[in-house]
């Protein structure tokens, strides 16, 4: 058999000519994306014997998508202090070892059939959806810095898995990639070039845990899109949800509950079999045979405790911004109203452990940094322990 490559057109179909002016140079793509940016871009635009429309812009946002892949080694990296070991595997372990099975032999079939757009999409995805917006999202209470139980080690030993088979899987797509990758997790010693193609273990693969936390991710996108609806931010909490459905239907989200708990912020979650009562009030959304009721009432209980989610995140940010690394541990100053300060302190060991702080001292003196959240407003301003 004879594959012959497609026509390489500008982005609005037109052939390529100097006289008007849509040249890309192959130079110029290289040192704008890089050179696994436009290989990656070839094996995931269009068939290889499809005409192709290459764009500058559509290739920058693919870059992105490598970076994704970038900053969940450097999480990796952040969190790795114990050593990562399978002792514990908790219902997200498993549902990402069995996709990455699935990825396994999906990838190498595309690729063996001269598919390479098909691999590549399914490559991105994975690495995009499934390992960083899914999984690293959820493991990071498990992986956290004052963490050394075996349900870190677990989710460190999953997450290195996936980024190693991800470095082979990529490699003969975005090499350069692929090679530091597998350097940074294997060591100097050998290339990924040298290293055996991945086999899918079957021992892994659960096609109907699969089949329950997709829907469970599905459940979770139309539950946001309530909250969008009611105002109401993801970062905070929420008292209940009822989902009204089939038993079957049901069944299958009971082995994802606690994910979805998580996925959405509420914390108790009721699953019906017949169409509940007292959720009068409620936000109601309807999906894929199940109905769905949303509790989006803050209490004063869960006023203080949404209040205390934005100072975490406000002081997590400016941490960053100041380039602190989770390592250092700082002082934290904050100057608030009294009843707020009170539940500062019933909460003050998970707030020093969520900002890295030693302690937390409550001044009179205006501070330079604040948030405001449903009408409470908290300055703070930290230095270096």
């Amino acid at each position: 058999a004879v594959a012959m490559n497609g026509w390489v057109l500008d982005e609005r179909g037109e052939k390529m000519s100097k006289s008007l002016g849509n040249v890309i140079w192959a130079e110029d793509a290289l040192n704008e994306l890089g050179a696994d940016v436009v290989r990656l871009y070839y094996c995931y635009e269009a068939a290889p014997w499809e005409t192709k429309r290459f764009s500058l812009r559509s290739a920058s946002e693919l870059k992105k998508k490598l970076n994704v892949i970038w900053n969940t080694l450097n999480f990796y990296e952040t969190y790795c202090d114990v050593e990562p070991r399978p002792d514990e595997l908790k219902v997200e372990d498993r549902y990402l070892l069995s996709k990455l099975q699935r990825l396994i032999s999906e990838v190498t079939f595309h690729l063996e059939n001269f598919e390479f757009h098909r691999a590549g999409r399914k490559l991105v995805e994975f690495a995009v959806e499934d390992l960083s917006r899914f999984y690293v999202k959820l493991i990071r209470d498990r992986v956290w810095i004052t963490r050394r139980d075996s349900g870190k080690a677990s989710a460190l030993w999953v997450l290195r898995e996936a980024l190693l088979t991800l470095s082979k899987l990529l490699a003969p797509i975005t090499p350069f990639l692929s090679e530091a990758i597998y350097r940074r997790l294997e060591g100097d010693s050998r290339s990924v070039f040298e290293s055996d193609w991945p086999r899918a273990n079957e021992g892994f693969v659960d096609r109907e845990l699969e089949h329950s936390i997709d829907l469970v991710r599905e459940l979770g996108e139309v539950v946001r899109a309530m909250r969008q609806r009611a105002g109401v931010k993801l970062r905070w909490p929420l008292r209940r949800l009822v989902i009204q459905g089939e038993d079957e239907r049901l069944a299958k989200l009971r082995v994802g509950e606690e994910i979805l708990k998580s996925l959405v912020n509420v914390q108790e979650i009721t699953l019906e079999r017949e169409k509940p009562r007292g959720v009068s009030g409620y936000v109601q959304e309807s999906f894929d045979g199940l109905n769905l009721y949303l509790d989006v009432t803050l209490d004063e209980g869960l006023r203080r405790e949404a209040i205390l989610r934005e100072l975490m995140r406000a002081v997590q940010a400016a941490r960053k911004e100041r380039g602190l690394s989770v390592e250092q541990k700082i002082v934290l100053y904050l100057r608030t109203a009294t009843e707020f300060a009170d539940f500062i302190q019933k909460n003050l060991n998970r707030l020093l452990d969520e900002v890295g702080a030693t302690r937390v001292e409550f001044v009179t003196k205006r501070l330079e940094r604040e948030v405001e959240c449903l009408g409470t407003k908290v300055e703070f301003d930290f230095v270096l322990e």
